[in-house]
């Protein structure tokens, strides 16, 4: 038989129960045969249902074979993809036999299949995409059942956690990769699909090098922030936070401001030579909490930012409740943040740090993926997606 799905045999699996499909699927089994590609066999299955096609009983069971064959056209379409990495006519076969075979709990073939192809392409290996891919097809398909339509299944949100991952540098084996879905189905369960695949896709995509200087516990804790401002802005903004006060972007008043309230040293620095004359520039040096400032903004505003503000006199009240001077806080970060948009996510980590350490303590104590997905197995919507993905391979289409 060939690679794809036969119509023959999507037929064949209902032969038990009417004769006519019986008749109608050995024909199809000879046009199969006798078929040198799909475009062929498709051909002749058209010539077959004009045939039929005759009255109101031909052009129903016309009708009935549409199904199938979208379902063999789509699974088609997604193998051929595979074929383009090219990875030889062995391990398309694998591929193959691993998406057809796999029996992913509410996930199709043509599921399985994207799965696959998304996987090798991240980590490079057919190998380590065939141990993973029916975990991350099962994932998928929980959060589309669990939290709608959207958010999970398709070929888009599988991309998507691919990138997370691959930006986290979870794509260098698997024990860091299946860590990496964790964490990230944590803080989607924390919100309620409300950070979802795009949100995490776009805030590492934005947040360039500060999203991949975040430590576990400092992504966690940007849980509230990617729900107030959304993947692109809350990337954006970490970004340029870590950009001027890290990477040395600011304003020269911003550093003296800075080293003034006791977070840096300002100091002349050697940045280049024209000729044999020096370049110098005031630079901050020692930042203060440098290491948590990269590892995780939140912990910094809450551990050195704050607390210096309160050693200089600046702000009164008991830094951890939150009861303090709104406006000196702001004030002060806008002085240091130097643009926009580090002071505005500065600025709503330091005026709405309860709500944040309280969203971050939901993710850290959400269910992971495995949990998850045994919760989705046992459900009722789970067991109706599991029939639905058996029948969307033999290409019969049921609604929601």
């Amino acid at each position: 038989m060939s690679e794809t799905y036969s119509v023959a045999l999507r037929v064949t699996a209902i032969d038990d129960t009417t004769a006519v499909f019986g008749s109608i699927s050995r024909s199809l089994g000879g046009l199969e045969r006798g078929a040198a590609s799909a475009s062929a066999r498709i051909a002749g299955i058209g010539r077959l249902l004009s045939g039929l096609a005759v009255g109101s009983i031909g052009i129903g069971l016309a009708g009935m074979f549409k199904g199938p064959i979208d379902s063999a056209i789509k699974y088609e379409n997604a193998l051929n993809r595979f074929r383009q990495l090219n990875l030889g006519g062995l391990i398309d076969r694998d591929a193959d036999a691993l998406a057809k075979h796999a029996g992913v709990f509410g996930a199709n073939a043509t599921q399985m299949m994207n799965t696959v192809r998304d996987l090798t392409s991240v980590f490079g290996s057919f190998h380590e995409a065939q141990r993973l891919a029916p975990k991350i097809a099962a994932l998928n398909a929980a959060n589309a059942g669990i939290f709608g339509e959207g958010h999970g299944i398709d070929e888009k949100a599988s991309l998507d956690l691919m990138r997370v991952i691959d930006r986290r540098g979870g794509a260098k084996d698997a024990t860091t990769f299946t860590h990496t879905v964790d964490l990230v189905q944590k803080m989607m369960n924390a919100t309620g699909g409300v950070v979802d695949m795009r949100a995490l896709a776009q805030f590492s995509q934005y947040g360039g090098t500060a999203f991949r200087a975040l430590s576990d516990e400092g992504l966690l804790d940007m849980t509230g922030l990617l729900v107030e401002q959304g993947g692109m802005r809350a990337g954006t903004a970490l970004m340029s936070a870590f950009q001027n006060l890290e990477a040395g972007r600011g304003s020269l008043k911003a550093k003296a401001i800075m080293a003034e309230l006791g977070l840096g040293t300002l100091a002349e620095k050697v940045i280049g030579h024209v000729g044999s004359k020096p370049i110098k520039s005031r630079e901050l040096m020692h930042i203060k909490g440098a290491d948590e400032l990269r590892a995780s903004p939140v912990g910094w505003v809450r551990d050195v930012l704050l607390p210096q503000l309160k050693a200089r006199h600046l702000i009164t009240g008991r830094v951890e409740d939150g009861e303090r001077d709104t406006g000196v806080i702001l004030k002060t970060i806008n002085d240091i943040a130097s643009n926009r948009l580090a002071s505005t996510q500065l600025g709503i980590i330091a005026t709405q740090l309860p709500q944040l350490l309280r969203d971050a303590a939901i993710a850290r104590n959400a269910k992971g993926a495995d949990a998850m997905v045994a919760d989705y197995r046992a459900s009722t919507q789970g067991q109706w997606d599991a029939l639905r993905a058996s029948l969307a391979d033999l290409g019969i289409v049921v609604g929601q």
